[in-house]
């Protein structure tokens, strides 16, 4: 599993984060023509915990979608960048988050999906690594 967790009330990245992301990135770019002839989407939803912020700072839903926003920047900028028209991010506030100030509900989960019908060739390795890489942080 990949670790993309975050503070309470922040969405700055942890170096854990910065890592994982490093990796997804890598991975597509170590496949880059199987990537540029396939059509796929990558999903990024943000989540929060349940513990309201503090009046000045941004409600659980901004805070979200600041922390999706913050990992779709990172996966579509700088070495091994991911074309961001393939990239969507959302956040959706502590929906589903079952405790107030829970640290696995502060994450983000990074979806991919490929259509079968556009690629060939791919072997169970890089599916494994793919979905390895692209797991939803604990």
């Amino acid at each position: 599993p990949t670790d993309i967790a975050f503070d309470s009330a922040k969405y700055s990245l942890t170096s854990v984060a910065e890592d994982a992301i490093a990796d997804i990135k890598r991975l597509i770019g170590d496949n880059k023509s199987l990537f540029e002839s396939a059509k796929y989407e990558i999903h990024i939803i943000g989540h929060t915990d349940k513990i309201h912020p503090a009046t000045s700072n941004p409600t659980n839903v901004e805070l979200s979608t600041n922390r999706a926003e913050k990992i779709k920047t990172e996966l579509t900028t700088g070495k091994n960048a991911i074309d961001s028209s393939n990239v969507e991010s959302t956040g959706i506030g502590s929906t589903g988050c079952t405790q107030d100030n829970n640290e696995s509900c502060r994450n983000i989960e990074i979806k991919l999906y490929v259509n079968p019908d556009s690629i060939s060739g791919l072997d169970g390795d890089f599916i494994r690594g793919m979905a390895d890489a692209m797991m939803q942080s604990k």
